[in-house]
This record gives structure tokens, sequence and C-alpha cells, in this order.
């Protein structure tokens, strides 16, 4: 092998290696073992290049030095290396949560409303809801098409209250969903697409500028299957636009003016007032 593959540094590289450590390691993986001499000339790396690398891989579990003179250093197999690793980064999210937490109980109480922050992307989505449905204690409050549904139903069984309303078009969605939860701890409400689009379409032609052409332009802006509204025990809130495009832009604050006015929307509030 002339060259170690882009596709294995982007790997190691997630890690948490630079890229010349995931070299080194890569051609001690292929080499079991090998000197500083042997490496520096198969990798084309600078002597001193080499010998920070070899340091800094030893430091974060990844190779052993066998023999000081002249210096040999062996991989630890991949296989327990990347746990090895994995299980650092994990504790060590958790330890940097946990301090982040402690900031926080500690911020000055006239502090001014935090400001609104963005997260760009459906596996940051992902992340953020999860981790805000882990951190939940008291309520989760959730407008969903479906998006995350399977998240929050894992947390059915606990002593947590749930207030959820879900746009489908399934009629059977409403029994399916409510078998799942604690009746006593659920408040459910099912709204199809078409109630949706209806109702918006009546605020459209009812406000001031508002007609059928400008009404069907606008609704023509909107993604129903993207509406999305997760506020955790009344404190933060994550919120997907229901906008039109390939990607999930999202807004997450823990604003209370933002989270009250949110919470207070009515989808359906212009189809009961013509009922």
């Amino acid at each position: 092998m002339s060259s170690i593959p882009k596709k294995l540094i982007d790997s190691l590289k997630e890690f948490g290696l630079i890229e010349s450590e995931a070299k080194i390691y890569s051609a001690l993986v292929l080499k079991h073992d090998s000197e500083v001499k042997e490496l520096q000339e198969f990798l084309g790396m600078s002597k001193p290049s080499v010998y920070e690398g070899l340091r800094t891989l030893e430091e974060k579990g990844f190779v052993i030095l066998t023999n000081p003179r002249p210096a040999t250093y062996q991989a630890i197999p991949p296989e327990v290396a990347l746990d090895m690793r994995l299980t650092a980064q994990m504790k060590a999210k958790e330890e940097t949560l946990a301090s982040i937490r402690e900031l926080e109980s500690e911020e000055d109480a006239d502090r001014a409303p935090e400001s609104l922050w963005f997260i760009f992307g459906e596996r940051h989505f992902e992340s953020k809801v999860r981790d805000m449905l882990k951190n939940a204690k008291k309520s989760i409050y959730c407008v969903t098409s479906g998006l995350a549904l399977d998240m929050i139903e894992r947390k059915a069984r606990g002593d947590l209250s749930f207030d959820l309303t879900i746009i489908t078009d399934d009629t059977s969605a409403q029994q399916r969903i409510e078998g799942k939860f604690k009746k006593e701890k659920l408040s459910l409400r099912i709204i199809s697409k078409s109630q949706i689009e209806e109702s918006f379409q009546a605020r459209l032609q009812s406000s001031r500028e508002g007609s059928m052409p400008s009404a069907e332009k606008m609704l023509g802006m909107y993604d129903i299957d993207k509406m999305f509204i997760l506020v955790v025990d009344g404190e933060e809130l994550f919120y997907i636009p229901p906008i039109t495009g390939s990607s999930l832009n999202a807004i997450a604050t823990r604003n209370q003016v933002l989270i009250m006015n949110v919470k207070s929307m009515d989808l359906l509030a212009d189809n009961k007032k013509r009922k």
C-alpha cells in the first residue's frame, strides 16, 4: 500500500485525532509495530512530527512504547482503542453538560432574556430533541406531524405529563397513541392536514391584503409535514417552522415570552370562528 486511504484518515479524525496522528496510527496498525525511523520513512514525515504524534497518541490510548532503544511502538487494536476513546468522549460529554448546567443554575436572576439561537440540519435536530427529552422532569408539550414522535413515545410510561397535538390524516392514530400513554397523563388532539390548510387559507383571505391568488401562493411556501414544536418543562422551546425546503431550520430558546407565544398558537382558530 503506497498511502493511507483518505477515508480512513477522516474516520479517525472523527475520534479526535489530528491528521498526522491518524496517519501514524494507521501505519502502526498496518505494520503491527515499528521503529520511529521506519514510520518516518513510510509516511514521509519529519522526525519531530512523528515523535510528537506518537507522544499524543500514547496519551490518548492508541499506541504503546514496546522498546525504548531503538524507540519502537505498537498500535492498540482498533476495536479496543476506538471503544476506549468513545467511552472517554461520552464521559467528557456528561461532565461538560453537568458543568454547563451548574453554571446556568448560578446565573444572575436579573440577566436579560436569552436570545434565540439556530440549529441547522437533521442531525442536529435529532440530537437536540433527544437531549431535551432525556432531561425532561415534569412535562412535554409537542405539536408534530410525526417528527420525533417515536422518541416521545419512548417516554410514555414515565411520570411525565404530555400535551400532544398530532397532525395526521391517519384515522387510527388517536387510538394507537392513546394506547401507549397513561390516560391520566395525556392530553391528545388529532388534527388533519386539510383542517390546517383550510384554517390557514381562511386567515390569509380575511387579512386586509388577502386574496385567493395570494393565499394560494402563500400556502405553497408551507410544508405541514415539517411542523414541529417541543416545549420541555415549560422552560425550553424547540421549533421547526413549516417552511418548504430541503433543510430543517430550527429555533431553540428559553425565552419565556416566546415560549408562551408559540404555545398559545391555535392551528384551527379561524376554522372555529367560521363554524
